[in-house]
C-alpha cells in the first residue's frame, strides 16, 4: 500500500561530510587548473609581444645604421645638426598624473633621434624624424611600457608640428597620453 506522501523534488543531499569535502577539493582543483591555463596563455602572449617589439627595434637599428652610413646631401640637411633640447608636457593618463620631462639629443645628418633605455626591455623608447623643407617635423617611434598597466607591452608614439621663430612645436601622443613637445636648439 502506498503512503499519501508526494515524492521529494529536491536533489538528494551528499551522504557525508567527506563527500562534501571531496566535492570542494575537486572544484578548487578545477579552478586552479583554469587559472594556471589563463596565466600560461597570458605569459605566452606577453612573450610574443616582446619578441615582436624586439624584431621591430632590431629593424629600426639596422635602418638607422644604413642612414648613418649614407652620405648627407647638401648643407640643408646639416643645418639642424647639433645639440637640441626636447621638452615633453604630457597630460594625465589612466592612473598617471600630468608630467613634464626634458631630454637632450644630438642631431646628425638632419635626423632627430631620441633613444632611451635598453632595447627590448621595459622603459626602452626610440623616436625619430627629419624636418621637411617647409619646416614641418613629424617624430614617430615605439616604446615598451614600464607602468603596471602596460609593462612589457610595445606602444607607438607620434608627434607632428612645425617650426616657429626659434623652435619646433609639436603635438601628439605617447601611447595614449596626449603631449605637447618643444624642440629647441641648446
Amino acid at each position: 500500500m502506498r503512503s499519501g506522501r508526494a515524492p521529494n523534488p529536491r536533489p538528494r543531499p551528499l551522504k557525508s561530510k567527506s563527500e562534501t569535502e571531496a566535492a570542494a577539493v575537486r572544484a578548487k582543483a578545477q579552478a586552479d587548473v583554469a587559472a594556471m591555463q589563463a596565466k600560461a596563455a597570458q605569459e605566452a602572449k606577453a612573450a610574443q609581444e616582446a619578441a615582436t617589439a624586439k624584431a621591430a627595434q632590431e629593424s629600426a637599428a639596422t635602418k638607422a645604421a644604413a642612414v648613418a652610413a649614407a652620405p648627407v646631401a647638401g648643407d640643408s640637411a646639416n643645418r639642424y645638426d647639433g645639440v637640441w633640447s626636447m621638452k615633453f608636457d604630457c597630460g594625465a593618463y589612466r592612473n598617471l598624473p600630468p608630467n613634464t620631462r626634458r631630454a637632450d639629443i644630438l642631431v646628425r645628418g638632419g635626423e632627430f633621434v631620441l633613444e632611451r633605455g635598453n632595447p627590448g626591455e621595459p622603459g626602452y623608447n626610440i623616436t625619430r624624424g627629419r624636418p621637411a623643407s617647409d619646416g614641418t617635423l613629424v617624430l614617430t617611434g615605439t616604446a615598451i611600457g614600464n607602468q603596471a598597466f602596460n609593462y612589457g607591452k610595445p606602444f607607438d608614439n607620434h608627434f607632428a608640428g612645425g617650426w616657429t621663430t626659434d623652435r619646433f612645436l609639436l603635438h601628439g601622443s605617447w601611447g595614449g597620453r596626449k603631449c605637447d613637445v618643444e624642440v629647441a636648439r641648446k
